[in-house]
């Protein structure tokens, strides 16, 4: 049976702006009824719900984490600032318009038909993970039927439900978000502009130890792209020293997420920069195994 009640706007032709802003304006709608709405019980949820994404931090929070990121290091300001940017040119700064639409975009399930944007209650309380094996649910959407949810294996009682959501890259799930999703992780360093490569690669734990191993979905990381990314995670490290000692105007939360983000892409860099090293010259903290469990020849 389909899991309801569900809020969606209305598709026109395929278009996946136009359903977004739908979904947006109809959730904005049952807000402002408050408890008139059908909806209002979960309306009253996403009006109390504390949403923490970068898009969403003070002026200071963003410029910190922006210089953070540097040239090279995602997500970049158009990608997580920039559909919101578009709105507000768009539609003004109204507040509760704002609270919809962080509303959609933290929370709305993509159904894939007709590119319907879903809020649907106690699913959208559902975590991501990353790790195939311990995801658990599937989620779908069928025409002319509803939205259902399902176990995809044998769950026991008290454990916690995990599913997958849409995307492929750590940053981008933390713009999205808020979090730092769990090992495999994946990330995309773009050094074209500075005359290196594109490097992508992904770190899983592995299950015997909890090292961490990679896997590289572009080509090895060459000689100048090493060097980019040296100098970019020194740059870093001394951020992260300077804040050690003296502290930033950030607020705590906003900062917990900044450094929380940190943690992985200092250890994404560096295990970049390692695979350029001889393996009899690794640390034992950084694993010489480059295998991914899901490739095969």
């Amino acid at each position: 049976p389909a899991l309801g009640p569900i809020i969606t706007g209305t598709p026109e032709e395929g278009s996946f702006d136009a359903d977004f802003e739908t979904t947006v304006f109809n959730l904005k709608h049952e807000l402002e009824l408050g408890e008139e709405s059908h909806f209002a019980p979960y309306a009253n949820i996403i009006r109390s719900h504390d949403i923490s994404v970068p898009s969403t931090w003070s002026l200071e929070g963003r410029a910190y984490f922006e210089e953070m990121l540097g040239d090279f290091f995602p997500p970049r300001h158009s990608e997580y600032m920039g559909s919101l940017e578009w709105f507000v040119h768009k539609y003004g700064l109204d507040a509760t318009l704002l609270r919809a639409w962080y509303a959609v975009s933290s929370r709305a399930i993509n159904a894939n038909v007709g590119n319907q944007w879903l809020m649907v209650p106690i699913v959208d309380l559902v975590n991501h993970q990353s790790n195939d094996i311990l995801v658990n649910s599937a989620r779908y959407a069928e025409s002319g039927v509803g939205f259902k949810m399902q176990s995809t294996k044998f769950i026991p009682a008290g454990s916690e439900i995990y599913t997958q959501y849409f995307g492929d890259y750590t940053p981008f799930f933390f713009q999205e978000f808020g979090f730092v999703e769990d090992y495999p992780q994946r990330w995309k360093f773009d050094l074209e502009k500075a005359g290196g490569k594109v490097i992508d690669i992904r770190l899983f734990a592995n299950e015997t130890d909890g090292n961490l191993s990679k896997w590289f979905y572009s080509d090895a990381p060459d000689e100048v792209s090493i060097e980019i990314l040296r100098q970019e995670l020194k740059r870093i490290e001394t951020m992260e020293f300077e804040y050690q000692q003296n502290g930033n105007s950030v607020s705590e939360k906003e900062n917990a997420l900044i450094w929380e983000f940190y943690d992985s892409l200092a250890t994404a860099v560096k295990h970049v920069i390692a695979a350029s090293i001889p393996n009899k010259q690794y640390k034992e903290s950084i694993s010489v195994n480059c295998y991914d469990p899901d490739f095969s020849i």
